[in-house]
């Protein structure tokens, strides 16, 4: 549990979630975050920017590395204002989040040489896989169906995407 906010004791708890003892991880992430931003910015900013009449090639990348040190300043900012709890413990389900990410990795790799319906086609099943549990044939179907749908969304709005060893 958390102490109540006059008390300026640390428990025993709450150091080992810090990184040694010194910085608690909800400092670090978003000062992290807020480098990596401004690294960001500045390479954004090295592209012509131009103006929001006739943008250029950069404005995009510096209007979202700005974004990204103002959030991560105001985040930054409130945590070191007022501290947020200490993350809860793990559940029993905590495999699925390296799961799903693996299932876009997976859509990532098969993309250029399978094609998007293969791809897109393997990544939903992987996701409702992992999600929950449904019958094989149901998991298929969805899946063939999403790709099939999405697919057919992609080509209408003019978006080329790789054929794979399909012809379409």
């Amino acid at each position: 549990m958390s102490e109540t906010g006059g008390s300026q004791k640390v428990s025993p708890k709450a150091r080992r979630r810090s990184l040694r003892g010194r910085v608690s991880w909800s400092i670090a992430v978003p000062l992290f975050v807020l480098g990596l931003g401004l690294l960001y910015t500045i390479g954004a900013v090295g592209y012509e920017v131009g103006t929001l009449a006739s943008p250029k090639a950069g404005l995009f990348p510096t209007l979202v590395g700005v974004l990204l040190l103002s959030a991560s300043g105001f985040r930054l900012c409130e945590e070191i204002a007022r501290p947020s709890p200490g993350p809860e413990p793990l559940g029993p389900a905590w495999w699925r989040v390296p799961a799903l990410c693996g299932a876009i990795g997976v859509f990532i790799f098969l993309l250029k040489p399978a094609g998007y319906l293969i791809a897109s086609t393997a990544m939903t099943v992987l996701l409702i896989t992992f999600l929950g549990r449904r019958r094989r044939w149901t998991v298929v179907g969805i899946a063939l169906a999403t790709a099939a749908v999405s697919y057919y969304f992609f080509s209408l709005l003019g978006v080329p995407l790789p054929s794979g060893p399909f012809p379409f």
